[in-house]
């Protein structure tokens, strides 16, 4: 009898772009049974998109909202697109602020894109093809934010996309616990030794110390930001001095994208650092204190959502308590099972967070109402 030789698969990884660059990060993981991109973004500076055959690629996965990630997705008509309920949110706003601005793809090719999104919570597997399964990790970059873990025809990838291992004023650090690793796809845009900055806490005083500097000579402040995760860092340490009373409370204004964005996080501030969840059930910020009418309507609405998320996740959390009792009684790995039971009914155990999302309901929600002040 004639023994047959085992097969082996190559799995194989393209880079159209993110290499030497900052910017327009794709992956194209190439399987026996199919082909999936992790992230498509676009260049920043040029507009510059990844070469890539749609038609080929059978599902895209998003590691995060911004542009230099996910900006490219519009250009394509993809089969499906991965990522978090709140990264689909954000994708929203970074799709429609680059429509504004460029003018680059049209209004029905973020409606196409929107459609063809599947939205997963974190540690929850999906199967996109035989041979090709993920899921998500926290990457504790900006809300949403997520570390790809791929296992494909047996080889076991991780993707980091952008991560931060501290804790931040918004996020909680990325997950370093994570399953074997046979390839390791990390950043680096920070990676030289010549990247290390000071402790955060050193750069927050010289922000504030600049500040209140500033006002103190009768000055104004502008600063340029990222809509999406540096600009709500900045506003909760500007409020945060303001409270304390080492800077003295003057008006804030903010413009645009990052109106929007800013409640997408209020919306979703059980995906947030927890101090943020006490500072809204404490109702230590007011909507009212704001003279423009459409922010007063986003906050309000942000309340108004989390309130509902947090209703809907105690109801839930009563099926999976009575499920829990039942099932469990008749396990035979009930550590293990109650795990898989925690991811497939959205409760995160191991964040010890519980949240029913729903970005439909979101965007149909932030959008109501007047248009933002230009």
């Amino acid at each position: 009898m004639v023994k047959q030789k085992k097969i082996l698969h190559l799995v194989l990884l393209k880079f159209h772009g993110g290499c030497q660059q900052i910017g327009m990060s794709c992956v194209e993981v190439e399987a026996e049974n199919g082909k999936i991109l992790l992230d498509c973004g676009m260049e920043p500076n040029t507009g510059e998109i990844p070469k890539i055959n749609d038609k080929a690629i059978d599902a895209v996965i998003v590691s995060h909202a911004h542009l230099d990630h996910c900006g490219a997705i519009p250009f394509y008509k993809f089969k499906k697109i991965y990522c978090t309920h709140p990264t689909a949110d954000l994708m929203f706003i970074t799709w429609k602020d680059t429509l504004n601005l460029t003018k680059a793809y049209k209004e029905e090719d973020i409606q196409q894109a929107m459609e063809s999104i599947e939205c997963l919570n974190y540690y929850e597997e999906r199967e996109i093809k035989e041979g090709i399964k993920f899921k998500f990790y926290n990457a504790g970059h900006i809300l949403g934010s997520a570390s790809i873990y791929l296992e494909v025809d047996g080889k076991k990838i991780l993707y980091t996309g952008d991560i931060n291992e501290g804790v931040s004023r918004t996020l909680l650090p990325a997950d370093t616990d994570i399953d074997e690793i046979d390839v390791l796809i990390i950043e680096s845009t920070y990676g030289s030794p010549l990247d290390i900055k000071p402790a955060r806490k050193t750069l927050e005083r010289q922000l504030i110390e600049e500040i209140a500097e500033t006002i103190e000579n009768g000055g104004k402040v502008i600063i340029p930001v990222f809509a999406i995760g540096r600009a709500q860092e900045i506003l909760l340490i500007i409020n945060n001095y303001m409270r304390s009373g080492v800077l003295k409370e003057v008006p804030i204004y903010t413009d645009g994208a990052l109106i929007h964005a800013t409640a997408v996080y209020m919306s979703y501030i059980n995906w947030l650092n927890p101090k943020i969840k006490n500072m809204v059930e404490n109702k230590e910020y007011d909507a009212e204190k704001y003279d423009d009418e459409y922010i007063q309507h986003l906050l309000n609405v942000a309340r108004e959502l989390h309130e509902e998320r947090s209703e809907q996740a105690q109801e839930q959390d009563e099926k999976f308590k009575s499920k829990k009792v039942i099932d469990l009684e008749k396990s035979k790995h009930p550590e293990k099972d109650l795990e898989r039971w925690s991811r497939n009914m959205g409760k995160m155990d191991i964040l010890g967070i519980d949240f029913i999302p729903d970005f439909s309901k979101t965007l149909k929600k932030l959008i109501k109402g007047k248009k933002a002040k230009s």
